[in-house]
């Protein structure tokens, strides 16, 4: 049993937050690798950029990270 392949932990922090723009991070703790994210809405547009790590691996001594991105971006109102 590797634990710390079993933690998943994480945090949000609203920095900006008005009626015209918003802004948010994130950060956390998956797999013993770091995320983070950050998502800002301007208007009606909302921007969202992530990272992750995916261990593919059985156990840590046969760890193969993959480090992944994301964007989203969409309308809201």
């Amino acid at each position: 049993y590797d634990t710390m392949k079993n933690i998943r932990i994480g945090a949000g922090i609203g920095l900006i937050d008005t009626s015209f723009f918003s802004m948010d991070i994130d950060f956390g703790l998956y797999q013993s690798a770091y995320t983070a994210g950050l998502m800002m809405k301007i208007a009606v547009l909302k921007l969202n950029l992530a990272t992750y790590q995916e261990d593919v691996g059985i156990n840590s001594s046969t760890s193969n990270p993959d480090r992944r991105y994301m964007l989203d971006l969409g309308i809201v109102w």
